[in-house]
């Protein structure tokens, strides 16, 4: 059952919108805690690949490794402030608008089927996980944890079956609790954590506020490999540096979302339905549109602790099909959100904790991918209909 407001309290009293809408407050915009890689300062080597392929992540890893975009950390700060937990969107004067399991895949090609990444993080079941993971586990030597090379070498001269895991998933749902807290976090030293790629270039793509000039794209060897080809990212292949006065650009990018109307926004960059990727100039990876049939599934999103729930249907202007008025309300639950492995120290064994969503997650996709399952209709986008759902 929906409430009378979407908005709770739980969320509102510590939210960083509320002080600055109510109270006037100015914050100082947030640290990105990422790693960016520039140039060429995080060489790969080639013979990984062979066994990188076997995990799903060779068209992620091949596009970080290259080289990454300048981060912008007063436009992401200026997003952070109108984020909210209670229903995983932006809410922005143009309606929700929020970073969705297509972007996932069009961004950053990484896997949505397969185990969700939920692990126990004891450290004393270090030769279970071993064994779980790899086949097989030290049983002899008196190690606290890790194998010596010389056993590896030993018991695995070929590389061990690789169990597929929804690295997809995980990468959306880590996403979404660092939103969930950062947009309550007022401190001088307040940051923020997660995919920023994933986040920046999602933003890049739809908003004209704080969007970096682009500049050549750098050249983009796939070795005759489609695994290697580029994704959607390769659009910001290469971008200025983020320059002027913080203060001055994060309240400038503030306003600027305020004002934000519906004809300036990029609903649907990647194309229309039935034609995804076709307007863009460069063949794309094949693993962006592999698992399209999944990018509007309404599910748990599970990394280790964190369950976070992937609402499609409060932004079908994204998919570019009709927006139900009001929104289908789904309850992302605060005892989900309050669980984290500072506040539950004592708590290790998260597949346990968890298995009702890892279940529900699992029998989602296999009704999904059912060749007896009857699709959902839909409808295509409506201008009179988006307006109802606006005022």
């Amino acid at each position: 059952m929906e409430p009378e407001s979407i908005l709770d309290d739980h969320y509102d009293k510590w939210h960083r919108g509320r002080f600055m809408a109510e109270k006037g407050e100015v914050f100082k915009w947030l640290h990105l805690r990422c790693h960016e890689v520039h140039g060429k300062k995080m060489p790969y080597d080639e013979r990984y690949t062979q066994y990188i392929k076997k995990t799903g992540l060779l068209p992620f890893i091949h596009l970080v490794s290259r080289s990454m975009p300048y981060m912008n950390p007063c436009a992401i700060t200026a997003l952070v402030d109108r984020w909210r937990p209670e229903t995983h969107s932006f809410h922005l004067p143009c309606g929700e608008m929020t970073v969705t399991l297509q972007d996932v895949s069009m961004i950053l090609a990484l896997p949505i089927k397969g185990q969700p990444v939920c692990r126990s993080t004891a450290s004393d079941g270090w030769r279970e996980a071993m064994r779980d993971l790899i086949g097989n586990a030290l049983t002899t030597e008196k190690m606290s944890a890790g194998a010596p090379y010389s056993w590896i070498q030993k018991n695995f001269k070929k590389c061990p079956r690789v169990l597929t895991r929804s690295w997809g998933t995980a990468a959306l749902a880590y996403l979404y609790r660092q939103l969930d807290d950062a947009c309550c976090k007022t401190g001088k030293v307040a940051s923020i954590g997660g995919c920023m790629l994933l986040l920046s270039i999602w933003s890049w793509l739809r908003l004209p506020v704080g969007r970096p000039i682009e500049m050549c794209r750098n050249d983009w060897k796939d070795h005759r490999d489609p695994l290697r080809m580029p994704t959607a990212a390769y659009l910001w292949d290469n971008t200025e540096p983020f320059h002027g006065e913080s203060e001055e650009c994060y309240m400038r990018y503030t306003s600027q979302l305020d004002a934000l109307t519906l004809e300036k926004v990029t609903w649907e960059p990647y194309g229309e339905p039935g034609s995804i990727g076709r307007h863009i100039l460069f063949r794309l990876n094949p693993k962006c549109l592999e698992e399209a049939h999944l990018w509007r599934m309404n599910c748990p999103l599970i990394c280790f602790y964190a369950v976070e729930y992937h609402l499609p249907d409060r932004v079908m202007r994204q998919f570019g099909l009709f927006q139900e008025t009001p929104p289908p309300w789904k309850d992302t639950r605060k005892e989900l959100h309050e669980l984290d492995k500072i506040r539950q120290r004592k708590e290790k064994n998260w597949p346990n904790r968890h298995r009702h969503y890892i279940t529900k997650f699992k029998a989602i996709i296999a009704r999904i991918e059912d060749p007896n399952t009857v699709p959902v209709p839909v409808q295509p986008f409506d201008s009179e209909a988006f307006n109802r759902y606006l005022f």
